[in-house]
């Protein structure tokens, strides 16, 4: 549960970030959710995948 909050958190420090450059704040707003969620999702669905295998 740790991990998955530390991957939340890191995401979150990430999306906000890169975020931070774009120009106007409907964009900035967009563009750091779909970050968050890409970054989120991507990593589970590869832990996912990955666990049989270790």
């Amino acid at each position: 549960m740790l991990l998955l909050l530390n991957l939340v958190w890191f995401a979150t420090l990430v999306s906000v970030f890169f975020a931070t450059l774009a120009g106007r704040k409907e964009r900035r707003l967009k563009l750091g959710l779909t970050i968050w969620g890409a970054m989120v999702v991507g990593s589970v669905v590869l832990a996912l995948l990955m666990a049989p295998i270790s």
